[in-house]
């Protein structure tokens, strides 16, 4: 008995083509090695997997073209280092290290001077 495939089926409100989810195994290492990359590149790990499987066998796919905005990725790293410098702050406070944050942000005002009088390529 010869089996055929069912039909294409159309997304109304893209055009495209319909995705059925699929199973792959991960270990949980592999899986937040994978997550972590993803997060770098402003995807998530299901894009990140589907996109580089489709450039695997030749398959263009949006996630991965070039051009493909930065903005997540610089929103998310202004949130980590948000995060970070408001509890390293605290932390320096409780600790009675004033001046040695007064230090540090007095540096940092330095470097971004300095890097701002650099020509940009």
């Amino acid at each position: 008995m010869t089996q055929t495939r069912p039909p294409k089926v159309r997304n109304d409100a893209t055009g495209s083509e319909k995705r059925s989810p699929r199973s792959i195994r991960f270990s949980d290492q592999e899986w937040a090695r994978l997550e972590t990359f993803a997060v770098m590149r402003g995807m998530t790990a299901g894009e990140l997997v589907r996109a580089a499987m489709l450039a695997a066998v030749g398959v263009d796919s949006p996630a991965v073209a070039p051009g493909r905005p930065l903005a997540p990725l610089i929103e998310q790293t202004f949130r980590y280092v948000h995060i970070l410098a408001t509890a390293m702050r605290g932390r320096m406070l409780e600790e009675d290290r004033a001046g040695e944050l007064d230090e540090l942000i007095r540096s940092a005002h330095e470097l971004q001077d300095e890097l701002q009088k650099r020509p940009t390529d």
